[in-house]
């Protein structure tokens, strides 16, 4: 927690996939590996996912456990521990990096891709090209959670997560100004980044190893993947198991704050469906 991503990178990291070799760039910190892995076996269907906070107790236990070498946390089961635990430690992480994953220094950048039309893919396009300039551990990353944001989004359904709520909670973690004072109209613009960035999540996967550099500017050009196939669940936490703090019924989500609250612009037409105790509630 706490360190940069590049340097994390060095010391505590994981293949984003089995094939991968030791040194292939497309890796990510143990902790994200563990947790994304966790939540797509056991946490698309929870209702509220990354909006219901997590124990505070249970969060710095985890917070150890990924701190500690020489396994920094991998193959951890996660046993006694709840989805919201997770999803919440995973959303803290994200905000404690000393560099925000899409840059301060693209920042405004982000936000001036909004201007460009939708048309032809040209906004598209502008989001490709801005995606290119981040430090390569940044956009792994960045898929690795768009991958999971959209498989969440594809139970909204259940969990009443929508692409719309899950950009208004992530955006102020991952699309940072320099300055600690961000205006309203910026904090919806950034939102919109992020909703158009999980909408068209698949346009913006293009670090697999078999990616041609000539097709990332292609807008014909659309990862290959495989039919996702969740892994088997892990066995739920009981009561008993966290403290009997894990209430057994779904929660009600209350509204996101009025200052969230707006119409998002025009997006791009879809890439793909996208696939995904004491409590208090964060935005």
């Amino acid at each position: 927690m706490n360190v940069a991503l590049c340097k994390s990178i060095e010391y505590s990291s994981h293949a984003c996939a089995n094939n991968d070799t030791t040194f292939n760039l497309r890796r990510i910190p143990i902790l994200v590996h563990e947790c994304v892995y966790f939540l797509k076996v056991n946490g698309l269907k929870s209702n509220g996912i990354f909006r219901v906070n997590g124990s505070e107790r249970r969060m710095a236990q985890l917070a150890l456990v990924f701190d500690q070498g020489p396994k920094y946390g991998l193959g951890f089961t996660f046993e006694g521990y709840t989805v919201y635990d997770v999803a919440d430690f995973l959303k803290r992480y994200v905000r404690s990096l000393p560099e925000p994953l899409l840059t301060t220094e693209l920042y405004p950048f982000f936000l001036k891709c909004l201007e460009v039309p939708v048309e032809n893919g040209s906004r598209i396009k502008a989001f490709r090209w801005l995606l290119m300039l981040l430090p390569p551990p940044h956009l792994v990353l960045l898929e690795q959670l768009l991958e999971l944001f959209s498989l969440v989004v594809g139970n909204a359904d259940t969990n009443q997560m929508t692409s719309n709520n899950l950009a208004r909670i992530f955006s102020p973690n991952i699309l940072k100004p320099r300055s600690e004072k961000q205006a309203l109209e910026e904090f919806q613009s950034c939102s919109f980044v992020v909703e158009f960035m999980i909408e068209n999540w698949e346009q913006f996967s293009f670090t697999a190893k078999d990616m041609r550099p000539f097709e990332i500017l292609d807008m014909s050009y659309l990862p290959k993947r495989k039919a996702y196939v969740p892994p088997v669940p892990v066995p739920p936490v009981t009561s008993a198991e966290a403290g009997g703090a894990v209430a057994a019924e779904s929660y009600e989500m209350p509204p996101l704050p009025v200052s969230a609250q707006a119409v998002s612009p025009p997006m791009e037409a879809k890439a793909g469906d996208g696939h995904g105790m004491e409590r208090t509630f964060s935005y």
